[in-house]
């Protein structure tokens, strides 16, 4: 029995293609893998870009009780917390490019994908095609 090969992938629509690229790239890495089908790719990618989040939302708490705390003369926070930010950061972005590669090869896909299936001739209109001359 032959395995299927689990690098294919199915068809996509240039529309859809292009809506899977804008929301990898610019919503949320991950999501448009997903719709575009990626769906192992999708989830890591999706995930990394959550946890990644969560530590940069994590990052910005802690640093703006931090200042808070410091206005009203309290004393700092002792517990560092500058690896979240960078971390995050980091994570995001791995994240993000991974969306790109996998919007590129999504892209290729849809433009071969188009091409194969442009390949016949359009149809020939034939309703009107012999007119009689009056005369």
């Amino acid at each position: 029995m032959k395995q299927p090969d689990r690098r294919a992938h199915k068809q996509i629509s240039p529309a859809k293609a292009v809506t899977s690229i804008v929301i990898n790239l610019c919503a949320t890495p991950g999501l448009g893998s997903l719709i575009a089908g990626r769906v192992q790719a999708g989830i890591l990618q999706l995930s990394i870009a959550v946890i990644g989040f969560g530590l940069i939302v994590w990052w910005i708490a802690c640093f703006a009780w931090d200042r808070i705390r410091v206005a009203t003369g309290d004393e700092p926070l002792r517990t560092p917390y500058g690896w979240a930010g960078k971390w995050g950061v980091i994570l995001f972005a791995v994240a993000w490019f991974w969306a790109l590669l996998t919007s590129l090869s999504i892209l290729r896909q849809a433009k071969t994908g188009q091409s194969a299936t442009n390949t016949q001739p359009p149809p020939v209109c034939t309703s009107g095609a012999k007119h009689s001359e009056q005369g």
